[in-house]
């Protein structure tokens, strides 16, 4: 049983996912909806993610008042996305909808049981803002704009920077608070021991140890000319001494990306970092569930906004890093992936890659991994007259939530 959740600014849809069992492995999923969840006018979403990070059995939604004002009006509530018994087990009967056909909402879906003719509607259970979740997460006085999970610990951080650890086995409790960066993170994401985090304004990237979030490295991650390459040539390498937090410090010793570049070269200032993806996979040489590990190791894919004054390519063009941690933190390579910010970065669906870059614009491109080359573009897919946009109508979180094993859903309008 798969499923995937969409929002816009005050709806939550959840649609459970058939993928046709014929030999056809190129026909499209179908959706039914299930749950729907409508807030109060005054309210808006900011963030859902589903609780597991290989099941669907549970959404968490962040809520907040419009406007954004700090106070106690802020939430992470968990909602329970199971059939409830009386449900039929149906199957979609038609295919996907066309443009002029009935919506997701309106497929109907055929009993499984071959002796029934007749059609069968399952109903859609509506969850009400106020009541019937599983548990409501309120201790945040800011937006809660991101949110991280591991089979063990959920991850929310709103927009003063300040992060909360919860024990997902304990009802939710509470294990851990800490500010990952003063200025708001703009994403998290988290892996078995440590969490990575992206600052709004500092232009830094953290790791933070689970579950104490106590500092492990920062990384600067403005680079020297000769770093940044254009799309489609060779990137370079620069390397940069990773080194450990002191004990008792509230930020981990600073981790600078210009360590080796020479003192009058010029940098290519970020005006922004604004998305992280950590694949989990012995092929970017991730080193599994090591407990005797004081540093995260493998692949981190890093996408930034490119500042005033490069030559290369024009600000606000798209960056895109991949970092190797480890007993030295590495920036193996950096180029221009877009001519626009990247607003989406997915890694998968399988164990090696491909690593997959969306722009607001609707410019998808797929990225192999090469050992001697690094990340090359293998594939572009252009969508005319589509704008790409997860943060729109207040949604600062992806908007998309879809159980593993992924595929590529795209939210577009």
């Amino acid at each position: 049983l798969r499923r995937l959740a969409v929002a816009n600014a005050h709806e939550v849809n959840v649609y459970r996912v058939y993928e046709s069992d014929t030999v056809d492995h190129g026909a499209p999923p179908q959706f039914v909806l299930t749950h729907m969840l409508k807030l109060d006018t005054e309210s808006l979403v900011n963030g859902i993610l589903f609780s597991d990070e290989d099941s669907s059995r549970q959404l968490l939604v962040s809520t907040g008042t419009e406007g954004g004002r700090n106070g106690p009006q802020y939430s992470v509530k968990v909602w329970s996305c199971e059939q409830i018994p009386s449900w039929p087990q149906v199957v979609p009967s038609t295919p996907l909808a066309a443009d002029n056909e009935p919506s997701l909402r309106e497929n109907t879906p055929t009993m499984l049981d071959s002796s029934s003719a007749s059609a069968a509607r399952p109903r859609v259970v509506d969850w009400t803002e106020h009541e019937g979740y599983i548990a409501n997460l309120d201790e945040h006085k800011a937006p809660v704009t991101r949110l991280a999970t591991n089979k063990t610990y959920l991850l929310t951080a709103d927009a003063v920077g300040e992060c909360r650890l919860w024990q997902r086995s304990r009802g939710f409790s509470r294990r851990a608070v800490a500010t990952l960066h003063p200025s708001g993170v703009s994403d998290l994401i988290a892996d078995r021991l440590f969490a990575y985090s992206a600052g709004c304004e500092d232009r830094r990237i953290c790791a933070w140890a689970l579950p104490e979030l106590s500092p492990v490295l920062s990384i600067a991650v403005d680079l020297p000319e000769e770093l940044v390459s254009p799309m489609g040539t060779r990137p370079g390498r620069l390397m940069s001494p990773l080194t450990e937090a002191e004990d008792g410090k509230e930020q981990a010793a600073s981790t600078e990306a210009t360590g080796s570049a020479t003192p009058n070269a010029p940098q290519y200032w970020l005006s922004r970092v604004d998305l992280l993806q950590r694949p989990l996979s012995r092929w970017a040489g991730w080193q599994g569930s090591a407990r005797a590990s004081k540093a995260p190791r493998g692949s981190l894919f890093v996408a930034g906004v490119l500042g005033e004054g490069c030559e290369i390519a024009g600000s606000g063009a798209g960056v895109l890093m991949q970092w190797t941690l480890g007993d030295t933190a590495v920036c193996q390579n950096a180029q221009i992936a877009h001519d626009s910010p990247i607003v989406s970065l997915v890694y998968g669906p399988y164990d090696n890659g491909p690593l997959i870059t969306a722009d607001a614009k609707g410019t998808f491109r797929v990225w192999e991994l090469l050992l001697e080359r690094g990340l090359c573009l293998s594939q572009q897919l252009d969508v005319p007259g589509v704008r790409v946009d997860l943060a729109a109508d207040g949604i600062h979180c992806p908007a998309v939530a879809v159980e593993q094993p992924r595929g590529l859903y795209v939210a577009a309008g």
